[in-house]
């Protein structure tokens, strides 16, 4: 309850996706949760709900469609950090990641059904420290968030969306990035 679905296409059918988001709800305020209005900006709860692939995304679109890479990886004291770059509208940011918070996130999203699978966890502190290791889960991580983001009723997931700090997008004094220790 409190959902309805919203159909969303580009031109390359590979790319569109169903996805629910939020609906006016008792003693919301009119219009909270209506359909983007004619201009294509969305309400306040339209927001970043639509996921579409990087090679699909334009800074065109409006503020109810996002996309989500993961450009690169740091090494941050003895752990290493995945970044995701998020563009909503004209807005982006970027999100740093421990592998561990990609696995709670997953936990997470259970309730969706099948998950992608995640690359699989490091079983030693040398091998956690190998480059190589970190290039291959970088390249399956972009992969594996990718299909995880397609499925149904991810981008509504309370998880997801404070995972990618969707609720953020196009806020004043909004952070472009968040340190995680």
């Amino acid at each position: 309850a409190g959902l309805v679905d919203l159909c969303t296409c580009s031109l390359d059918s590979k790319n569109c996706r169903m996805t629910d988001v939020p609906s006016s709800g008792a003693g919301s305020s009119a219009g909270a949760g209506s359909a983007p209005k004619a201009d294509g900006k969305a309400t306040d709860d339209w927001k970043c709900v639509t996921y579409f692939d990087p090679d699909a995304w334009s800074h065109r679109f409006p503020d109810a469609f996002f996309t989500v890479s993961i450009p690169g990886y740091r090494k941050k004291d003895d752990h290493f950090e995945f970044e995701l770059e998020v563009k909503c509208a004209s807005s982006s940011w970027k999100v740093y990641r421990r592998f561990r918070e990609f696995k709670s996130l997953w936990k997470a999203c259970a309730t969706l059904g099948k998950l992608p699978d995640l690359p699989p966890s490091t079983w030693s502190f040398s091998h956690q420290e190998d480059d190589e290791v970190q290039k291959t889960r970088h390249k399956k991580l972009q992969i594996s968030l990718r299909d995880l983001l397609r499925m149904q009723g991810a981008t509504s997931q309370k998880a997801m969306r404070e995972f990618l700090l969707l609720d953020c997008a196009g806020k004043e004094g909004q952070s472009t990035q968040e340190e995680k220790k």
